[in-house]
């Protein structure tokens, strides 16, 4: 695999209750993002994990229609939410291992989140949402619509999982881990 064209550039870090968390800014690795300009993806990558996580060092991946910059408008016949041209996650996908053992603990993909939203990554949130983007979605901040249940979930998490998967075989990250995780 050539790998994935990755900016991997760190915006900032915030702390979880898992270690300290890089926010990268990569390309959009899901399939066909290249066919659309206006959507930026934000890596978190464990840069000094604690004992207690067993995860991939690149724990999670968001995806972002943010229209700045560029020069044609999405078309007319994508949704509404999309063409309105607002800082709006798309997509959000974590490795099953970047969450808290300790129930009264912070999660990391929230902490992740909340990064995000307080750095100006986006403002609002698309209305397709399983019942725990809903969740993520009230938890980080931003402006929630009403919820839509996504069409073909299973398909939803399988491009995730592939994208997700795309960031971990790529060697970028390595520069920013200090974990030893072999991929």
């Amino acid at each position: 695999m050539k790998g994935v064209d990755v900016l991997g550039k760190a915006i900032g870090t915030c702390s979880t209750s898992v270690g300290d968390v890089a926010v990268c800014q990569v390309e959009n690795p899901y399939l066909g993002a290249s066919d659309v300009p206006w959507e930026r993806a934000y890596a978190a990558v464990i840069k000094q994990p604690n004992d207690a996580y067993l995860g991939h060092p690149v724990a999670m991946v968001v995806t972002v229609y943010d229209h700045r910059g560029v020069v044609a408008p999405p078309s007319e016949d994508l949704p509404s939410w999309v063409r309105a041209q607002r800082l709006t996650v798309h997509n959000v996908y974590r490795d099953e291992h970047f969450k808290t053992l300790n129930r009264l603990m912070e999660r990391p993909a929230v902490q992740f989140g909340k990064f995000l939203f307080e750095y100006g990554c986006f403002k609002e949130h698309s209305a397709d949402r399983t019942a725990q983007g809903d969740a993520w979605a009230r938890s980080v901040g931003g402006r929630v619509p009403e919820r839509e249940e996504v069409a073909d979930r299973d398909a939803l998490l399988r491009e995730s999982r592939t994208a997700l998967g795309k960031l971990q075989a790529d060697p970028w990250w390595h520069a920013i881990s200090n974990n030893e995780h072999e991929s």
